[in-house]
Formats: structure tokens, C-alpha cells, sequence
């Protein structure tokens, strides 16, 4: 009488780990996208929250912080350098204002995300645009972020 075969063969092994395999190399990609898109709307929210402290600073003062000790140590504003120069995402974080004060730019240079935007800029305008407070946010136009990386209200340049 013959035995029942027990186990798997060595061709049913092998293809078994070629479809993980296969599986692992299409799936990694779209996680590190997804990943890298999730940092980056952390930074986006951060910012998006901050537009409340520089427009109260606005109200008060008749313009952006002057620059960027003011930002960093105002006590309107203080709380959102704070917020966003905690993050672990950036290497750099720079505050500028325009020359009549209605406008103030954040630049967050990119870092520890993924190596497609590492080192590129992400720019937050703060300002008067035509009589009502405006927030924008959007990249440099001489490194910028590729858009599948950004939330779709960003996704131009400033």
C-alpha cells in the first residue's frame, strides 16, 4: 500500500515565497509613499494650527512679527515656532516678513521623510491678501516637493 504524501515539495515552497516575494516589492514603495505623505501633512497641520497665533499677532500689532527672534519669543507666536520646531521632519526652519509687514513666509527645509523630497523646501505664507487674512502653502519653485507628496492645498508654488 503507498504512503500519502506529507508536507509541501520544494516547488510548492518556492513558489509560495516568490508571490510574498513579488507582494513585498509592490507593497513597500506604496508604503513608504503613504508614509512619506502622512509626515508631511503633520508638518501642513502644524502649520495650518499656527495660522491662529500669527494672525492674532497681526491683529494686534498692524503686521507680521518683525523677525525671526520675534516669532520665536513672541507670546502670541512663541507656542507655534514651538510646535513646529519640534518636529523631527525638517533640518531647517526660517521666518521671513516682507517689507510693509503684511506678509510673513515660513520655510521648513525637509528631512527624515524619504529621499525624494529630503532637503527640498516647504514654504507657509501668513497675510493680507487683499484686506482678509490668507494662508498659503506651497513649495519653492527651485526644489520642489513632488505633489503626490503634498495635501492637495499645497501643491503650487510660492
Amino acid at each position: 500500500m503507498r504512503q500519502a504524501q506529507q508536507g509541501f515539495t520544494l516547488i510548492e515552497l518556492m513558489i509560495v515565497v516568490a508571490i510574498i516575494g513579488i507582494l513585498a516589492a509592490v507593497a513597500l514603495p506604496a508604503y513608504q509613499d503613504y508614509t512619506a505623505r502622512s509626515k508631511i501633512a503633520t508638518l501642513v497641520a502644524t502649520a495650518n494650527a499656527g495660522k491662529t497665533a500669527m494672525f492674532d499677532y497681526y491683529t494686534q500689532e498692524g503686521s507680521m512679527p518683525t523677525d525671526e527672534s520675534t516669532w520665536k519669543t513672541d507670546d502670541l507666536t512663541v507656542g507655534f515656532f514651538n510646535a513646529l520646531n519640534a518636529t523631527n521632519y525638517k533640518s531647517g526652519l526660517a521666518y521671513t516678513k516682507n517689507t510693509n509687514g503684511s506678509n510673513a513666509t515660513v520655510t521648513i527645509t525637509l528631512s527624515k521623510i524619504n529621499a525624494n523630497v529630503n532637503s527640498n523646501k516647504l514654504k507657509f505664507v501668513f497675510g493680507d491678501k487683499d484686506g482678509k487674512l490668507d494662508f498659503q502653502c506651497g513649495t519653492d519653485s527651485t526644489n520642489s516637493v513632488p505633489d503626490k507628496y503634498l495635501p492637495k492645498e499645497c501643491r503650487q508654488n510660492l
